[in-house]
C-alpha cells in the first residue's frame, strides 16, 4: 500500500505509510498524532459523517494528522481533517441542540451519550 502525496512542487509522489508516519513524527515531534480511515461507500458513508458528527457534538473528536477515504470516505475526509468546526458549520444547530438534549435526559435507553447521539443523528 502506498499513499499519495501533493509536493509543494504541485508533484504528485507516492510514499508508503512508514515514510509518512516518520514525516509527521518529525513535523509534530512529542506530540500524539491521530490517524482516520474513512473507507465508506455508498450507505457505509452515511455511518462515517455520523460517526464523525457524533464525536463533534459529544465533544470528543480529534483533530486529526491524517484522514483518508475511499468513496464517499473521500468526501468526508476534508471535513473529518479541517476539524470539529467544520463539521458544525454543515450541521443544524437547533437539531444538533435537540439531539444533545435528548441524549442527555434521565432515562436514556443507550449505554453512552456518543451512542444515543449517533442513533439519532
Amino acid at each position: 500500500m502506498t499513499i499519495r502525496t501533493l509536493g509543494a512542487d504541485h508533484r504528485f509522489s507516492e510514499l508508503s505509510p512508514t515514510a509518512v508516519a516518520e514525516r509527521l513524527r518529525a513535523l509534530h515531534a512529542g506530540e500524539p498524532s491521530t490517524f482516520s480511515r474513512l473507507s465508506c461507500g455508498g450507505a457505509g458513508g452515511a455511518f462515517g459523517a455520523g460517526a464523525m458528527a457524533g464525536l463533534t457534538v459529544s465533544g470528543s473528536r480529534p483533530n486529526f494528522a491524517v484522514v483518508t477515504g475511499v468513496s464517499a470516505g473521500a468526501l468526508v475526509a476534508p471535513y473529518a481533517f479541517l476539524g470539529p468546526e467544520w463539521t458544525l458549520v454543515f450541521s443544524s444547530p437547533s437539531r444538533v441542540e435537540r439531539i444533545k438534549a435528548f441524549c442527555n435526559r434521565e432515562g436514556s435507553e443507550h449505554s453512552s451519550a456518543l451512542a444515543c447521539i449517533a442513533a439519532n443523528l
